[in-house]
């Protein structure tokens, strides 16, 4: 299924590619005064990456848990729909939950494009300035400014994904704890 599937998602990568360039095309000079270089340039590969991953994802998914919800919903109705029911209700509270996780997970990715841009940007203008910086001996500066914001951009990124990889263990204390109660409640 995945042979038939890359052309569809790969062509939506093109496709965002080039809205992208054309929208950026179009932007008016002021903005690139305004905006990083650097940061332009992360967050456009970072997300059509992430976009594509994401339609991989979501065709799974679509295909494998249609299949895996229709059979065992009609086979819980028909053993007790009261249950079934009940566990139905928890699913609101499961999604508002881990959709809190997904928007805190979206401020930090955003939070960490921008620093990454910033490096790129730094490291750009040091690769564009490297005759002026040695000139006036200024690698030390340079230096520590790169560094201080790499450092920076790795927190922001290993904060990010420890709280994306916290959200599979608590989906599963979830999960837990709406079996107990079903048991606790089916007697």
């Amino acid at each position: 299924s995945s042979f038939f599937r890359a052309p569809i998602r790969h062509g939506i990568s093109r496709d965002m590619r080039y809205d992208l360039f054309s929208k950026i095309i179009k932007l008016p000079v002021n903005f690139f005064t305004q905006a990083y270089k650097g940061d332009v340039l992360s967050r456009i590969t970072s997300d059509i990456i992430e976009i594509a991953n994401g339609i991989k994802l979501a065709f799974n998914l679509m295909i494998r848990d249609a299949v895996n919800i229709i059979i065992p919903l009609v086979t819980l109705f028909t053993i007790s729909s009261k249950l079934t029911l009940i566990s139905l209700a928890a699913i609101p509270v499961y999604l508002i939950v881990f959709n809190g996780i997904s928007i805190i997970v979206q401020h930090q990715t955003f939070q960490a494009q921008t620093m990454m841009g910033k490096n790129l940007s730094l490291f750009e203008g040091a690769m564009g300035g490297l005759r002026i910086i040695k000139s006036f001996t200024a690698e030390p500066k340079f230096i520590h400014s790169f560094k201080k914001q790499n450092d920076e951009t790795a927190s922001k990124y290993i904060f990010r994904n420890r709280i994306a990889d916290l959200s599979y263990p608590l989906s599963e204390i979830f999960m837990t704890l709406v079996a107990v109660v079903l048991l606790f409640l089916g007697g």
